[in-house]
């Protein structure tokens, strides 16, 4: 997966979730994701590191390609958990 929205896009089809879940888990608007996944927007370091957290993937895979990427059960557990958090203590 050579782009950001192709590693981002692989997340959703790998694990069978919707923009919005991960939108959500990642504490972002419903639409952010959707709009890196589309290549549309790049994203900003702080935003990709809670994607990367909010799906189990690494920073450096999210970003560059660097390393593997996360498996469905993998994407899915840091989901669940990350939809357990309250983003707005972050925030």
């Amino acid at each position: 997966m050579e782009s950001l929205a192709a590693r981002a896009d692989y997340l959703c089809t790998e694990a069978g979730v919707s923009y919005a879940r991960i939108s959500v888990a990642a504490g972002l608007s419903r639409g952010a994701f959707r709009l890196i996944c589309l290549g549309k927007r790049r994203g900003e370091g702080a935003t990709l590191g809670r994607i990367a957290e909010a799906t189990g993937s690494s920073t450096d895979w999210l970003i560059s390609g660097v390393g593997r990427p996360p498996k469905k059960r993998r994407i899915l557990a840091a989901i669940e958990r990350a939809e357990a958090r309250d983003w707005s203590e972050v925030a």
